[in-house]
């Protein structure tokens, strides 16, 4: 008889097919939510992107005395305008470049310091803080600011000017400052650039001693003052009446003054008919 042959069940599988074990299914179930989440967060960065959360929607201007508000804004918008490395536009608050509207705003303006910063989600505020003016300077149709050390350091638009009709004359005060700057007519329409000296120190250091001695001594109102050019030794106070008093400055400002109020006191009877006083000699004065 032949032996009977025996079945090896061991190296058999029984595993159903169609029955998945429970960790690979737990596993599938895993990918197919990671891929959904990654879909999501995908779609949730395009929004921000590119959708209205992050967009910019104001621009917060401190510190400005000068520069009016709407100037410094127009620099921003400028560069809201422009696309950041090609692609993405800068009217979203994550691509805004804040070091370029920083470097448009110092090669227009100078000043003091300048703080530009992002607040979150949709605001940039724009702290500035300007180099002091004391005088504005005319020369052809062009208006600047000046420093103290005779340096242009902002263009005024005529937007920035309030004209007062005073008399025959008009007076031109700044809209930001309502008191008024000295302004001085350049009549030889020398070129201006911004960063640059215009005028000397001494001819500054006069002119604000010489209108405040003025004020404070006088009844006198200052229109504006007449310059030949900006190297000259001497300058033309325009009054409000109309008539010029004309001072030197190598003569010190208190004793023309002086001679000043002598003349208007004794001498002319009526300021109208009056249409210049000439300081500029020492003692010898003469007017017209």
């Amino acid at each position: 008889m032949k032996p009977k042959s025996r079945r090896d069940y061991h190296q058999k599988s029984f595993r159903n097919p169609y029955y998945l074990p429970k960790a690979k299914a737990k596993k599938n179930k895993s990918r197919k939510f990671g891929l959904v989440l990654i879909i999501l967060v995908f779609i949730f960065c395009l929004y921000l992107l590119f959708g209205k959360p992050l967009k910019i929607t104001a621009v917060q201007v401190v510190g400005n005395q000068t520069i009016t508000q709407s100037e410094i804004q127009t620099v921003v918008y400028d560069q809201m305008a422009e696309n950041r490395w090609l692609i993405f536009s800068q009217k979203n608050i994550l691509f805004f470049s804040t070091e370029q509207t920083k470097k448009n705003l110092m090669e227009k303006y100078l000043l003091d310091d300048l703080k530009i910063k992002k607040k979150y989600f949709n605001e940039v505020v724009v702290t500035v803080k300007e180099k002091q003016a004391y005088l504005i300077w005319s020369t052809g149709d062009e208006k600047y600011s000046l420093d103290l050390s005779g340096m242009a350091i902002k263009k005024i638009e005529d937007s920035d000017l309030v004209i007062v009709q005073s008399g025959s004359n008009e007076i031109v005060k700044t809209e930001s400052n309502q008191s008024g700057y000295p302004i001085i007519y350049d009549q030889s329409c020398s070129d201006v650039q911004i960063g640059n000296l215009v005028a000397n120190k001494k001819l500054i250091d006069f002119i604000i001693n010489l209108t405040e001695q003025i004020e404070l001594n006088t009844d006198l109102s200052i229109s504006h003052y007449n310059l030949v050019n900006p190297l000259a030794n001497d300058i033309a106070l325009v009054t409000a009446g109309g008539w010029e008093a004309r001072f030197s400055l190598d003569q010190p400002i208190k004793s023309q003054i002086d001679l000043l109020i002598v003349v208007l006191q004794k001498q002319v009877k009526d300021q109208s008919k009056l249409q210049y006083i000439d300081l500029r000699f020492g003692d010898k004065v003469f007017y017209q």
